[in-house]
């Protein structure tokens, strides 16, 4: 049984991150190939962000309330939806409202079921049953690397609907995963440990009793923004030195597998490497990708550029996943972990449409040089916060 149910959640994360190959490696590039520019483009995208932002705490909290109703329910209506909007996403075929509604709530949605996603391993874990995480989010971003490769080989030759009949594709096989996961559960659910459920607290409690963290996952912010308004215009950023669609998916595949590596063998980096280390280097790591990438002459310099994926973003998710776990209260630990997916949000809302009129209006160097001005400042903050943390830590 645990084997069974291990594979399909492996196929889970394979097939959502099939999908964000789509989203975040080609969802521009569909745009964009549509009539929109890079602004109209980076807006869609920031959108997107806002329905998350609204959609994931309401689908949170009605679960948490509901007793008719759990994770896998919503799951699969969220999916269902978005797998509606896909079909409609890849008939039409030039920039309007009508579009950029599709989009926004397509990919809105796609992004609000990752952290439901996230929440099946421990649904399993109180019926005694373990789901090897790390494995399976491995296997993820090496379907989303071996996507954008193929993406990127497919785009050259056929025209942008390729992405979108994929991404068809690929939402109904996480949908038909999910129901069949969802069996699974049914049938061990009755081992499943009743705990009392202790009252949740509000965000400004939170905030109010976890100030350093917060001004922690501010910096966070800055660094994202930087992080993500190279990486969702990425075709700008390939175009740029001379390469194409193919190009970037190439390099967002690359990506993909370093981090896959990275996240794989973070336990056994952790056993070597304390946690604040770990913490400092990632902030480290994601300033010298963003001036890499700025000073990248060539294509082949963006491929080598990638391999900082390996300590920035990889070591970054692990990292604060742990510091919440250990260093928060235990009451306010699924604040602190929605606060790390909000960083993430917020700074991606933000990017898309900073990032996508900058590079509309300046070029694309401007907009690069944008994020690495960010990345710096937030960068450091984030690396002296950490220091003050731990040391707080130490003499506490």
């Amino acid at each position: 049984m645990n084997n069974k149910i291990n594979t399909k959640y492996i196929l889970i994360q394979v097939f959502y991150q099939a999908i964000a190959s789509v989203a975040w490696g080609f969802g521009i590039y569909s745009l964009m190939a549509r009539g929109f520019d890079s602004g109209q483009a980076g807006l869609c995208m920031a959108f997107s962000n806002v329905v998350s932002l609204v959609l994931q705490p309401a689908a949170s909290n009605y679960i948490d309330n509901s007793k008719k109703h759990t994770v896998f329910e919503v799951l699969v209506l969220e999916a269902l939806i978005m797998m509606v909007l896909f079909i409609a996403n890849c008939y039409i075929h030039s920039a309007g409202l009508m579009l950029a509604t599709v989009f926004i709530f397509a990919f809105g949605i796609y992004s609000a079921v990752e952290p439901l996603i996230n929440t099946i391993s421990s649904k399993f874990a109180g019926a005694g049953i373990e789901i090897e995480y790390s494995k399976a989010r491995s296997a993820g971003s090496l379907s989303y690397a071996v996507m954008c490769i193929i993406f990127g080989r497919l785009t050259v030759i056929y025209p942008y609907t390729v992405v979108l009949y994929g991404a068809l594709l690929f939402a109904v096989s996480l949908i038909l995963t999910i129901i069949l996961i969802r069996k699974d559960y049914g049938e061990v659910k009755d081992r499943e440990v009743k705990k009392i459920k202790e009252k949740d607290i509000s965000y400004l409690e939170f905030i109010k009793n976890n100030k350093n963290f917060m001004v922690l996952c501010l910096f966070a912010t800055g660094i994202f923004f930087g992080y993500t308004c190279i990486d969702n215009f990425m075709l700008l950023v390939t175009e740029e030195v001379g390469g194409n669609s193919g190009d970037m998916g190439s390099i967002l595949g690359f990506k993909a597998v370093v981090e896959g590596i990275a996240i794989f063998f973070f336990v056994k980096l952790r056993k070597k490497i304390s946690l604040e280390w770990m913490l400092k280097i990632c902030a480290i790591a994601f300033l010298l990708k963003s001036i890499a990438t700025s000073l990248s002459p060539n294509v082949f310099a963006l491929y080598v550029t990638q391999l900082l994926q390996m300590a920035s973003f990889a070591f970054y998710m692990p990292s604060m996943v742990e510091y919440v776990n250990t260093y928060l209260n235990p009451k306010e630990v699924t604040r602190g972990q929605a606060m790390i997916t909000m960083t993430l949000i917020f700074a991606t809302m933000f990017s898309s449409s900073i990032g996508g009129n900058v590079a509309n209006i300046f070029g694309t160097k401007s907009m690069e040089w944008l994020a690495t001005f960010v990345t710096l400042f937030a960068s450091a903050g984030f690396y002296l916060t950490v220091k003050s943390l731990f040391k707080n830590k130490r003499t506490s």
